[in-house]
């Protein structure tokens, strides 16, 4: 059972004002790191907090082998309980028909959210994601270890879930120049050298057990923005690295490289 509607329950409860200012403060939206134990899932969860609505909209990302689910959880602003304590915020919304909670809880450089929704004879739905701000995690690593571990020459096996072109075919990981070079022709248009430029002053680094294997995630914090990477080793020498930022035509993709050793 799985409840991917928006989820819009109705019963008048007094807000927490100070509580609400918190919510206010994780307002945003994040990559998804984790979503229900699988560290494979790519998507991007939203933090929605105004007048009209509070709560938590998930969509995942087109081209991942793996998208994450959608999923809605927002009630009236009006109308839910929000408290908060030094690390959590949690909102509560229930009626006749059913009832929701969702509990926010700080991490350092990461959130956990862990929603519940349940409806009145179909039982509850729980979720839990891991959202990243600017860590993961994992435990944290530098620089040299991060590159010991991916520098080298790769066989690009696929690229946004299609062959590359025989001109695309190589991918470099460089650790000291600080770049990964991953080519991407897009279908019938230009084609991208795939360059990423790593500095170590704004780069982080994290390493941890996840649903393929072992898992290093890069956080890149430049110009105010934050961008997430991970490197995951599949074995038999297989890698998939994932870029959550990736614009195709505009839109948002999470671009797959899978890469042979």
């Amino acid at each position: 059972m799985r409840f991917l509607s928006v989820v819009m329950l109705f019963l008048a409860i007094g807000v927490n004002a100070r509580a609400e200012r918190g919510l206010d403060a994780l307002r945003g939206e994040y990559p998804i790191l984790e979503y229900d134990g699988d560290t494979l899932a790519s998507g991007y969860v939203q933090i929605i907090s105004d007048e009209n609505v509070i709560g938590v909209y998930v969509s995942g990302l087109a081209l991942a082998s793996r998208p994450a689910l959608n999923l809605s959880v927002l009630t009236p602003s009006a109308n839910t309980d929000v408290s908060e304590d030094s690390d959590r915020v949690t909102q509560r919304y229930s009626d006749g028909r059913g009832s929701s909670r969702i509990e926010y809880t700080r991490h350092t450089g990461y959130l956990e959210i862990q929603t519940e929704v349940c409806v009145e004879g179909d039982g509850c739905e729980r979720n839990t994601i891991f959202a990243g701000q600017t860590g993961s995690p994992g435990t944290e690593i530098d620089y040299d270890t991060f590159f010991l571990a991916t520098a080298g020459m790769y066989k690009i096996q696929s690229a946004g879930g299609a062959p590359p072109k025989p001109e695309n075919e190589g991918a470099i990981v460089d650790g000291n120049f600080g770049y990964l070079m991953l080519p991407y022709c897009e279908p019938g248009g230009a084609c991208n050298p795939g360059y990423i430029f790593v500095d170590r002053a704004s780069t982080r680094f994290f390493r941890r057990e996840g649903t393929a294997g072992t898992q290093l995630d890069m956080v890149l914090s430049q110009n105010g923005a934050v961008r997430y990477y991970s490197w995951t080793e599949r074995g038999d020498g297989e890698v998939l690295f994932r870029d959550f930022q990736y614009r195709l035509n505009e839109a948002r993709v999470c671009m797959e490289h899978v890469l042979i050793r």
